[in-house]
């Protein structure tokens, strides 16, 4: 993993925001989840199922501190198994594919800008 945090082109930060996602390949599929970190190209999402590398999922992203979501698509990137709670959850890293400029300011200013004054 270490790699891949190396290649990273933004900084992630410690942000806890509601999730709600759909596997393209299979719609059926979807819930709601958290991030564990984020940034405005991609994320780390604590969820209650696996899904394998490459997959491609569909996710709704709260705009922390507002009404406003954002609507991407994203890959997983990699995928572990994890005991949260007592329970078996999965912590999966995300790359955002179709992400336009709007959405990344609407992620940065509105909620990355501030956790990082926070910091």
């Amino acid at each position: 993993m270490n790699d891949f945090k190396n290649k990273r082109q933004s900084s992630r930060f410690k942000e806890k925001v509601k999730v709600s996602y759909r596997f393209l390949a299979d719609p059926g599929k979807k819930g709601d989840a958290s991030t564990l970190d984020l940034s405005t190209q991609g994320s780390r999402i604590l969820i209650n199922r696996d899904f394998p590398k490459g997959s491609i999922m569909e996710l709704t992203i709260k705009i922390p501190d507002t009404r406003g979501h954002i609507l991407v698509r994203a890959e997983v990137v990699w995928s572990k198994g994890v005991l949260y709670r007592g329970k078996k959850f999965f912590e999966l890293g995300f790359r955002f594919l179709n992400i336009g400029l709007k959405e990344r300011s609407q992620l940065y200013f509105k909620g990355l800008y501030r956790v990082s004054k926070e910091a």
